[in-house]
Order: C-alpha cells, then structure tokens, then sequence
C-alpha cells in the first residue's frame, strides 16, 4: 500500500475543489471498510451505495496508524460540548497545542444560518 506523503497542513473537507468522499475504516486491525455508503436510513432505503470490505491484516494496521498518526494533524476533531447539546471543533497545533471553535471553522455567519434554517424542515427520517 503507498505511503501518503504530506507536504503541507491541509484540511480535510469541503473546499474549491468537488471531490469524492469515501467512508472508511479499520477494524481490529484485520479488515477494512471503503465505500460510500452513510450507515443511516437514507443510505438504506434510497441512495445507491456502495463499499467493499478488505480481509487483510497489513492494510488495516496501516490503515489505524494513518488515523492515529497523521489525521489528527490533518482534520478537525469534532465532539460533543460540555453542554450535551452543541459540538465542538478541536484543531491540533503543531507543539501539541489545541485550539477550540464552537462552530465549523470552515464556514460563515451566511452558511450557518442556512444550515440552521434548513434544520427546521421536518426531515429527521433522512438522517
């Protein structure tokens, strides 16, 4: 399996660019999921999904470092708030050091308000 080589500090998500996003995951160090499918109802029932799983022990343990390692210098960890209600955003600084948003970094005072306007429509059999 090649070695992803990282040259500068990018973010995962959305950007300028249209991409392919996959699911993917390691389990027990000894398989492998790829795919696209979400895992929730709307995957299930109406979207065409797909994935494959991968019985290999060297993949997957490479897979887990990948994620241990590296991504947490790549993406935002995203958790629950201390108020159980809310996320929030934790970037990893080089030195160790984390920094905490309460909201997507990666968007706007315009953007969120879109979002929690679509939040009303009653759509939660979807999600």
């Amino acid at each position: 399996m090649a070695t992803l080589a990282v040259e500068e500090k990018h973010r995962f998500g959305s950007g300028g660019v249209a991409g392919l996003h996959a699911k993917t995951f390691a389990v027990d160090n000894a398989r492998i999921f790829v795919g696209s499918f979400n895992f929730d109802q709307r995957s299930a029932h109406l979207n065409t999904e797909m994935g494959i799983v991968i019985d290999s022990t060297a993949i997957a343990s490479q897979l887990g470092d990948f994620f241990d390692k590296t991504v947490p210098e790549l993406a935002y960890e995203v958790r629950l708030a201390p108020d159980g209600v809310h996320l929030v955003w934790i970037e990893r600084i080089p030195g160790g050091e984390e920094r905490r948003y309460d909201h997507d970094p990666e968007t706007d005072g315009w953007m969120r308000f879109k979002v929690d306007f679509l939040s009303i429509l009653p759509i939660e059999w979807l999600l």
